[in-house]
């Protein structure tokens, strides 16, 4: 659905519980916006605990080639969390493991689990990658979960009437089996409390009055 449908379908659901109910562009776009980010949230909390909850996140993994300079490389700017890494010196493929901040120290200082070329780990710090062996620099792939676009509804005028701009919008990330979710986050911001089969009812209106 598009951003402009899923406004459709909120302020109808609403309207029908609150007679006179409108909804300006400024706060469908702050609803849309909290409600994203909360199912983002809520999600990447659970990620891989679930496999439904994986199948929601796919439109967010996403791989990055690293590079690395006396053992640094910039985090890329859309990271939300890591996912796997894997270090390809030519030959085969290495899985590099991302240590936390409690696990560095015994990684570094323990004779037996020393990150050597063979066993490389990462670290993230100040908004940066670390890699040890630092006499890595390239292969190293970086797979992870990136923020979500922030989607935005967007009006032109058209005949001095205010209408729905596709080229100005940005619409969801998610995948559309996933948008219900989102109309159900952005009516509950208003205080009203819908089941979700009268959801499924709106968006299957919605559809046929597109389709006239």
């Amino acid at each position: 659905m598009t951003v402009n449908e899923i406004k459709n379908i909120v302020t109808s659901i609403v309207s029908s519980e609150r007679t006179g109910y409108t909804l300006s562009p400024e706060d469908f776009n702050l609803y849309l916006q909290k409600a994203n980010f909360e199912l983002f949230n809520q999600s990447l909390k659970n990620w891989e605990s679930k496999q439904v909850i994986t199948d929601i996140l796919y439109p967010f993994k996403v791989k990055a080639d690293l590079t690395f300079t006396a053992g640094v490389a910039t985090r890329p700017v859309d990271y939300a969390r890591h996912s796997a890494a894997w270090y390809d010196d030519g030959a085969t493929i290495v899985p590099v493991e991302v240590v936390t901040d409690a696990e560095l120290p015994d990684r570094i200082n323990n004779a037996i689990t020393a990150p050597t070329a063979a066993y490389p780990i990462i670290y993230f710090l100040n908004e940066k990658i670390n890699i040890l062996p630092i006499s890595i620099t390239t292969g190293v792939d970086l797979l992870y979960i990136k923020k979500p676009t922030v989607p935005v509804y967007a009006e032109k005028v058209e005949n001095e009437i205010n209408v729905y701009d596709s080229a100005s919008s940005t619409q969801l990330d998610f995948d559309e089996i996933y948008h219900p979710d989102v109309v159900r986050i952005i009516i509950g911001f208003t205080g009203i409390d819908v089941k979700d089969s009268i959801v499924i009812q709106a968006i299957e209106r919605e559809k046929q009055d597109n389709i006239k």
